[in-house]
């Protein structure tokens, strides 16, 4: 005869009233909320066999999943992958994390398409960075852009707005020596924008077409 866990005393959490303390067999065994109480059906007296606990217990961890990553992509988006990572640290179990990734891409609380649009439109246009270290950051989060050609296209006039913000930053100017422009040069093509992009916004800066 396999072991019997009976819930003998379900109390609530004097620190947290929404909570509640489940004792089996006696001793506490875990908490968890109210409203898991009730859509478990938990009350005292309750007998379940191993395979009955077992699987209330990966439900709970499943809610408990689920709620964490609800509170951390309110945070902030999140990719696929960084889901992924943070369930993994808090050391889930595959299954679990392949049901709360169903769960969060079902109801659109992640989508590495839509986080890829909001991430270009964000960092091109406030944080003065260039598509191709957009493109590097973002594959750090476990995205791959493969049409950055088309945002290319689509982010043209930014591109070269932010070479200017670099420029004026970096105090660029015509009667610079050669060094000193190159340097200034240099700065910018290390932030990942294409060398005749920045040429073009230097001649067009100098000829007066870009103040």
């Amino acid at each position: 005869m396999g072991t019997k866990y009976e819930i003998t005393a379900i109390e609530v959490q004097k620190k947290d009233p929404d909570r509640s303390s489940i004792f089996i067999n006696g001793s506490f065994s875990f908490g968890v909320s109210n409203k898991a109480v009730e859509r478990y059906n938990l009350v005292a007296g309750m007998v379940l066999d191993e395979t009955g606990y077992e699987g209330l217990m990966s439900q709970i961890q499943l809610d408990k999943a689920k709620m964490r990553a609800l509170n951390s992509v309110a945070r902030g988006d999140k990719t696929e992958l960084q889901m992924r990572q943070a369930l993994a640290k808090a050391e889930y179990s595959e299954w679990i994390i392949e049901e709360v990734i169903t769960f969060l891409k079902k109801y659109n609380y992640i989508n590495d398409e839509n986080f890829v649009k909001r991430y270009m439109n964000s960092k091109v246009k406030y944080a003065h960075k260039s598509l191709r270290k957009i493109q590097s950051e973002l594959y750090t989060k476990g995205v791959t852009v493969n049409d950055l050609e088309s945002y290319k296209a689509q982010y043209a006039q930014e591109e070269e707005e932010n070479i200017l913000y670099f420029l004026n930053k970096f105090r660029y100017h015509s009667e610079l020596e050669y060094k000193d422009k190159q340097k200034i040069i240099n700065r910018i093509l290390t932030r990942g924008f294409s060398y005749s992009t920045v040429e073009r916004c230097i001649r067009q800066q100098e000829e007066g077409f870009i103040d």
